[in-house]
């Protein structure tokens, strides 16, 4: 919309996909996926470690940790780890991640004797960080489609997101990060909606910088999830 003007049909149509992908998003099922191979190789841990799983050892000290008794007690180490970043997962957005943080520090901090929950169990928790991210471009995108829309019907755009409420949203869309409505700001002829990323920080509308253009050797500047149209 910075660059070509979009008549009300295209902005309708634009958003029924943004919306659609969201509803199709559900990373609980790929946190299923994830527990089913994990069980995989508990149910036939020699059978399936070649190949499949990476820092396993090999077969004859597999065969010895099975007889000890190691594989099994690791199953439910790894069943119950598992099990929670699935439940996790089924929550509101802005309550997974400090869920599944408490799952992985939980998981960091298994003796390193359980080698099989260690080299099976995945690192979780930033993928609930990157789609969390993701839904908060989605939501702020769809969000802005629907400024834009106002602003073609009354020629101007609204004060506030909840007059966009029940004409072109059916509510206004919350911020997966924190779990409040998303931030709208005008700037001059054009607007920014956002959400406070993953730091938490509400950084005003920050977009996030380019690699080229971040300070070396110095911490990103804080950033949020944006969607700005400039006029």
């Amino acid at each position: 919309m910075n660059r070509v003007e979009l008549a009300d049909e295209q902005l309708v149509e634009l958003s029924e996909c943004l919306r659609d992908a969201e509803l199709a998003s559900d990373i609980s099922c790929a946190f299923v996926g994830e527990r089913c191979m994990g069980l995989s190789f508990f149910t036939s841990p020699t059978s399936l470690s070649s190949g499949l799983f990476e820092g396993l050892p090999p077969r004859p000290i597999l065969s010895l940790c099975q007889a000890v008794g190691l594989v099994d007690m690791d199953a439910v180490i790894y069943l119950d780890i598992m099990n929670d970043h699935v439940e996790a997962a089924r929550l509101p957005y802005h309550k997974r991640q400090k869920a599944d943080d408490a799952i992985s520090a939980r998981f960091k901090s298994t003796s390193k004797v359980h080698i099989f929950v260690h080299s099976l169990t995945p690192s979780l928790s930033r993928v609930t960080t990157i789609e969390t991210r993701m839904i908060a471009g989605l939501r702020t995108a769809q969000t802005g489609l629907a400024l834009q829309r106002y602003r073609l019907a009354i020629g101007a755009l609204p004060d506030t997101l909840k007059e966009l409420v029940p004409a072109y949203l059916d509510a206004v869309p919350i911020d997966p990060f924190d779990g409040n409505e998303l931030r709208y700001k005008k700037r001059g002829a054009g607007f920014v909606v956002y959400s406070l990323g993953e730091d938490g920080s509400d950084d005003g509308g920050a977009e996030q910088l380019p690699r080229s253009k971040r300070p070396k050797g110095q911490p990103n500047p804080n950033w949020d999830v944006t969607f700005i149209v400039e006029e």
